[in-house]
């Protein structure tokens, strides 16, 4: 989710919704915060951000994991807690919410191709 790049290759090559397996801890708070939903918007694809909760070998983890559509809004969320999140992924709205926030289409890949060269 940290980096942009990763989500945006998974969506070109046709994902509709990427699965994030995490185990994170209170510093990164943000994450599920901000960064899953800008992810979310800026590529137009669903996110499950699934995260451990609990304490494990003296860690605390954060929880709040959480399902956001196409347009940043939470579909689900948990809070600190175990939880189980059941969502429905409506392909309409994802198309009306590409309409809305054009970033595929507007994407200018010859300014930044310097960003994939070795």
């Amino acid at each position: 989710m940290e980096y942009p790049e990763a989500v945006r290759s998974l969506k070109l090559m046709g994902a509709d919704l990427i699965l994030v397996p995490t185990a994170t801890t209170d510093e990164y708070g943000s994450v599920p915060r901000y960064i899953v939903p800008a992810r979310a918007i800026e590529s137009q694809v669903c996110v499950a951000y699934c995260n451990h909760s609990g304490v494990e070998n003296g860690m605390r983890f954060l929880g709040g994991s959480c399902i956001v559509g196409t347009d940043g809004s939470t579909i689900a969320a948990a809070g600190a807690g175990d939880a189980l999140l059941i969502a429905e992924i409506h392909p309409a709205a994802q198309q009306a919410c590409a309409a809305t926030y054009p970033y595929l289409q507007d994407r200018r890949p010859e300014l930044y191709s310097r960003l994939v060269r070795k």
